[in-house]
């Protein structure tokens, strides 16, 4: 299991850093994190959204699911089929990549 836990949102100088812990038993980043322009802090996603795209493909790469915090449903559902297009090429290629499941709340 890949999980994003501990998501915060941190105003830096100029700059906001939107960031959260990652565990997994695979070897994988203890911390993910974001930097954006100041300007940008009321648009920061300070939730799931920005992490599960990339945990996607860390846990298609170690076959292990996601765990994350609440996601957006359009999010969820277009990971879910982009996990399920790498994994047909990752086949035909002789890769690895496999689908995964993703356990995380959703929202409209």
């Amino acid at each position: 299991m890949v999980t994003a836990e501990r998501i915060t949102g941190e105003r830096e100088r100029s700059e906001v850093v939107v960031s959260a812990v990652i565990r997994s038993r695979n070897d994988v980043p203890e911390r993910m994190w974001f930097d954006l322009p100041a300007g940008f802090a009321g648009d920061a996603a300070v939730d799931g959204d920005p992490f599960l795209p990339v945990l996607a493909l860390l846990g298609m790469r170690h076959h292990a699911g996601i765990e994350m915090p609440e996601v957006s449903t359009e999010l969820r559902d277009g990971c879910t089929r982009i996990m399920e297009i790498y994994d047909a090429w990752s086949t035909e290629l002789g890769d690895t990549l496999r689908r995964v499941p993703i356990a995380a709340p959703t929202r409209t």
